[in-house]
């Protein structure tokens, strides 16, 4: 009897040290993806931000180049109004 005694003890305590193995590998792989996923998102959101950035300033110089069209393509109507108004008289 004692020896089913001490055969299920040293049973428990195997298990209870492979749980405390299995419990402590899977907290590391946790914390690691967990660190992993942290480190993700950040060089995900850094590489929207310059994205978006990029992407404005090419707005804001298409917007300038648009503006600098329109402008010029008005001045030379008016100049091409202007001398044939002047011509015409």
């Amino acid at each position: 009897m004692e020896l089913l005694d001490t055969a299920s003890m040293f049973q428990k305590w195997q298990q209870y040290t492979i749980a405390e193995r299995e419990k402590e590998r899977r907290s590391k792989k946790h914390g690691s993806q967990t660190l992993g996923l942290i480190l993700d998102r950040l060089i995900k959101r850094r590489l929207a931000s310059t994205l978006h950035s990029l992407r404005n300033r090419t707005q804001k110089k298409d917007f300038k180049t648009n503006y600098l069209k329109r402008m010029l393509q008005h001045c030379a109507s008016y100049r091409a109004r202007y001398y044939f108004n002047r011509w015409h008289h």
